[in-house]
């Protein structure tokens, strides 16, 4: 009985583990060792990253400016035979080719700051009101005058001028010596004053040195004279600086320096004898210097 039970449990052992191999392909387990036939092929690989899109080109950042284009060098002339050499119809071709040159050469031209010839017509004839400062050596002098002037540029370098003053407050004799000249002892003089002046006047004649745009300059020679016969004359260089506006305004200063000179003083006789004749007399005066200073502002007339 014992052996006929191994036996059959060998049996049933043996069936069952027919039963498994038989069943062993189709079952699940044969995922876990599959044979290298039956292997799945690999995965593929991922695809590669897309790059990222370039992003838009910006604008170039403005640089240092270019130099600009070297000059080409001027044009030269060829040379030209001497003068001499040329005939009559090439000098009168190369006249007419400099005068065009020198023509197109004023027109284009940048204007310069010497006037234009217009200038002295437009600024004259002219009219100023003047304050005056006057001294004449030995005869008058006054420190505040009023006055007026006329003139005007003649013949686009000559100035002429004319001109009147008035003291503001009486001006007499400045002469300094007025004391009794006695001779033998049998007579004696004395010097009398002049009587005060009034008006002085005078009139110049200048060159033009300087003018520009506004501004004219012209050393003149001066005459002056009071309406008192014995005070005499003087002569003396001047020094005018005028501006004129575009408005015809006009501001000035003069500056004048000379000599004095003519004019007499009178003496009266005195006598300490009756029976002898005495008669004044004049004696002229001693020369001297002169000085004029003026400032003056007006108005020109020439485009009124």
């Amino acid at each position: 009985m014992g052996r006929l039970a191994s036996g059959a449990a060998l049996r049933t052992v043996a069936y069952a583990s027919a039963a498994f191999l038989c069943l062993w392909p189709h079952s699940g387990l044969a995922q876990v060792g599959p044979s290298p036939a039956t292997a799945l092929p690999p995965p593929a690989p991922p695809p590669p990253a897309a790059e990222p899109a370039p992003l838009p080109a910006s604008p170039p950042k403005p640089g240092p400016a270019d130099p600009p284009p070297l000059d080409p060098p001027p044009a030269m002339e060829a040379p030209s035979r001497p003068a001499f050499l040329h005939t009559t119809g090439e000098m009168q071709q190369l006249r007419a080719t400099r005068e065009r040159r020198e023509s197109a050469a004023a027109e284009s031209a940048v204007p310069s700051s010497k006037a234009p010839a217009d200038f002295v017509l437009r600024a004259s004839p002219w009219v100023d009101f003047t304050l005056t400062s006057f001294y004449m050596a030995d005869r008058v002098g006054n420190f505040l005058n009023f006055g007026v002037q006329v003139g005007g540029y003649v013949f686009e370098r000559l100035r002429v001028s004319a001109r009147m003053i008035t003291p503001l407050e009486e001006v007499s004799d400045g002469y300094s010596y007025y004391g009794v000249n006695t001779s033998n002892g049998v007579a004696s003089f004395d010097q009398v004053k002049a009587r005060s002046m009034s008006v002085l006047y005078g009139a110049s004649v200048g060159l033009l040195i300087t003018n520009s745009k506004s501004f004219v300059f012209g050393p003149s020679l001066q005459f002056q004279r009071t309406d008192v016969n014995a005070y005499g004359s003087a002569l003396a260089l001047g020094l005018p600086f005028e501006w004129t506006t575009q408005r015809n305004l006009r501001v000035g200063f003069e500056l004048g320096l000379g000599h004095a000179f003519g004019g007499s003083v009178k003496q009266v006789c005195r006598s300490f004898a009756t029976n002898l004749p005495c008669d004044s007399r004049s004696v002229d005066r001693p020369g001297g210097t002169t000085v004029l200073f003026q400032y003056a502002m007006g108005w020109s007339l020439g485009s009124l």
